[in-house]
């Protein structure tokens, strides 16, 4: 992805505070199109995780997302997509979270060290 960068993989992480919730989406690529791993943490829970790199089978606790297919195989959508486009997610704080974080998306990140 970067012609002056060795590694395979290209990383990135972003902090958010959504109403006081912190919110943790982090990446990694191994090219433009393909993701290795995504994860999606809400005040430190693990909501939303995938490694391709491990397996194609994504981890997702979202109420709502209880019957959704957690098989990947190759789809090269993002999972945090995938659960947004294929879920009626019941209100509550994790949920309402969720939302925001694709409404508001990097629009004012939290940069930490």
């Amino acid at each position: 992805m970067n012609a002056d960068n060795k590694n395979d993989l290209s990383e990135f992480k972003y902090l958010f505070n959504f109403e006081g919730h912190i919110v943790e989406y982090s990446y990694g690529k191994f090219d433009l199109q393909l993701l290795a791993y995504e994860s999606l943490k809400i005040n430190d829970e693990c909501v939303i995780s995938l490694d391709r790199r491990k397996s194609s089978k994504a981890y997702i606790n979202i109420k709502g997302a209880e019957n959704l297919n957690t098989e990947m195989g190759n789809s090269k959508i993002p999972i945090i997509n995938y659960v947004k486009n294929n879920t009626v997610r019941t209100p509550n704080t994790i949920n309402n979270t969720a939302t925001n974080l694709r409404r508001d998306s990097f629009k004012s990140p939290i940069f930490t060290k």
